[in-house]
């Protein structure tokens, strides 16, 4: 007899209904073998997206690390990054941590930015050059973050490579296959559980308040870590007079 989960094996994978079934057994609202139906299993499904968001606020989801690589298109001097009907489809970032341009199987390092007043502080904002891309600013905007290059290429031959964080995306299927980094899942049914108890007249009992804490202890210890980035000035980028850096694209 299946214990917790409904499936028979380990290795099988784990659904959203799984996850919001094994939350209603820690609550003690259904008991053990018991299913739940799809009228309540879907709303706790809207509470699991609702736990999901503001744990990316608080950046526990947040800060899971993935790249994104893209190639850069003549003349195009930013690119929306999310899902859907993005330019680039992929995970909305929250945050770029680093990234480079490859062109001619060279790889150039770029600086980053997430403050606008960099951006705007860049004179011919057009500008493109037949070389390496050497700024990048990002804004998280939402549901499309917005990443702006400069100087913008002036031919197809370049790739963006990015390091980022990725927010976790809201499930909208209780047959969706939860695909999440180590104890994400058990923190998720222990989140929801604590959650759904008081609606249903379930005490929340100190065991497993403290089994909570510590999964979300780990979590946070493990994810929430500074992250080292690359930055100049705008001057050393030769925009505004001043120190300036070496130039790859005039190799001088």
């Amino acid at each position: 007899m299946p214990i917790g989960l409904t499936q028979t094996t380990f290795d099988a994978p784990r659904t959203v209904r799984n996850l919001i079934e094994m939350a209603y057994r820690i609550a003690k609202v259904i008991g053990r073998g018991e299913a739940l139906d799809d009228v309540t299993a879907n709303e706790g499904g809207y509470l699991l997206n609702d736990i999901i968001e503001q744990a990316t606020i608080e950046k526990i989801f947040s800060s899971y690390q993935t790249e994104i690589t893209f190639p850069l298109v003549a003349g195009q001097a930013s690119y929306t990054i999310g899902p859907g009907l993005a330019q680039v489809v992929a995970a909305r970032p929250t945050e770029i941590l680093s990234g480079y341009v490859r062109r001619q199987n060279i790889d150039y390092p770029v600086s980053l930015s997430h403050s606008k007043s960099d951006y705007d502080g860049i004179a011919i904002k057009t500008l493109q050059a037949g070389g390496w891309s050497t700024f990048v600013y990002y804004q998280a905007s939402h549901p499309h973050g917005t990443l702006f290059l400069y100087p913008v290429p002036s031919d197809n031959d370049s790739t963006i490579t990015l390091t980022v964080s990725s927010e976790t995306a809201a499930y909208s299927s209780l047959e969706d296959e939860v695909l999440l980094p180590p104890t994400y899942f058990a923190w998720l049914q222990y989140k929801l559980a604590s959650r759904i108890a008081p609606d249903y007249g379930q005490p929340w009992s100190e065991d497993n308040a403290a089994i909570l804490e510590n999964i979300e202890g780990a979590l946070v210890r493990n994810n929430l870590k500074p992250a080292q980035r690359v930055s100049v000035g705008l001057s050393e980028l030769g925009h505004s007079g001043g120190k300036r850096g070496y130039n790859i694209n005039v190799d001088r």
